[in-house]
């Protein structure tokens, strides 16, 4: 591996198999500068789009309709085999976050190690054409590859990004909190002891065509900082007047 990559995190490819581009696999670059140029109509902006959502982003926050494009599922994830895999780092080990088709809604699901070695070699792409089925592909055979390990499946976007930024707050609510820590120790972007919060939001907003870009940054990252940073503390009421004037003081 590249020594500049030993200790980096990040998003370094995207693969789409079976997806906007129907019956291929297609893999684009991440790392560094990347350069994306193409004709009107040739998914450009489907595949930018797609940055948010590996950072956590509801799907369909991004998504609008236009033309035949009803969904988000629909739209990318038409076949029971198609699928979306980003391959990221965490401290220079490679990564997968897979988002497939689960009936007429998506799910989430984080595997370690190569994509191309893991998923994409062609035993693993004959067993995914023969169980027609990216969900049972995962449960029936990389599930039971010993060069890896998989996680449950996710069902939402909140948990899949919760575990992706190490967000102990919300993983904590959920009822298999343990299970899904143990995760997020695992397949996060950052050390167990840390983690990472407004990603989603910050590529988001840096994609959005409101003219009003830069008044929405501004007032994103005001937000990330009060809700991070800043505890009032108010206090406590009587009918005294001096605290009355405490109150309208704060």
């Amino acid at each position: 591996m590249n020594e500049e990559l030993l200790n980096n995190s990040g998003l370094i490819n995207i693969y789409l198999n079976n997806s906007i581009f129907s019956g291929v696999l297609t893999q684009i670059s991440c790392k560094g500068h990347t350069v994306n140029f193409g004709n009107n109509g040739a998914g450009k902006t489907s595949i930018i789009n797609l940055v948010p959502i590996f950072y956590g982003l509801t799907p369909n926050t991004l998504f609008y309709q236009r033309g035949n494009k009803s969904s988000f599922v629909d739209f990318y994830l038409p076949y029971s085999t198609s699928m979306i895999v980003f391959e990221y780092l965490k401290k220079g080990q490679k990564k997968n976050s897979i988002v497939f088709r689960h009936n007429d809604s998506y799910r989430y699901c984080f595997v370690d190690g190569d994509a191309e070695k893991i998923l994409f070699s062609s035993e693993s792409l004959d067993n995914l054409r023969k169980l027609n089925s990216t969900e049972q592909w995962i449960k029936q055979y990389v599930r039971f590859n010993e060069q890896c390990t998989v996680s449950k499946l996710i069902d939402s976007s909140s948990l899949y990004q919760a575990i992706l930024m190490n967000n102990r707050d919300v993983i904590y609510k959920n009822k298999d909190n343990r299970v899904y820590g143990l995760e997020a120790s695992r397949f996060s972007l950052c050390e167990s002891n840390e983690d990472v919060r407004h990603l989603a939001s910050l590529t988001a907003v840096m994609l959005s065509d409101n003219t009003h870009l830069l008044d929405e940054l501004r007032q994103m990252l005001t937000d990330c900082y009060v809700s991070d940073q800043v505890n009032l503390e108010l206090p406590k009421t009587n009918n005294s007047l001096s605290h009355i004037d405490e109150l309208e003081a704060v």
